[in-house]
């Protein structure tokens, strides 16, 4: 799993640089978009793992109740 998100976030990186070299100094408005989408891809892999990853103790832990808790 850690491997799958690393190779990922290296993969997207490398597609975000090499979409900046080439468009950086242009005027070509759809490869500067294609540029701008290879940096929300990362920002959305970097931030926030799949549902699919998270497990079912992992998102029952965060919910506390009130009869959780002792005075």
């Amino acid at each position: 799993m850690i491997l799958t998100g690393l190779s990922g976030i290296v993969l997207i990186e490398i597609y975000a640089a090499v979409m900046q070299l080439k468009f950086q100094n242009s005027n070509n408005k759809v490869g500067k978009g294609f540029a701008v989408l290879g940096i929300y891809l990362f920002v959305v892999t970097y931030c926030k793992p799949p549902r699919a990853f998270r497990t079912r103790r992992a998102r029952t832990r965060s919910r506390i109740h009130l009869t959780d808790i002792s005075v």
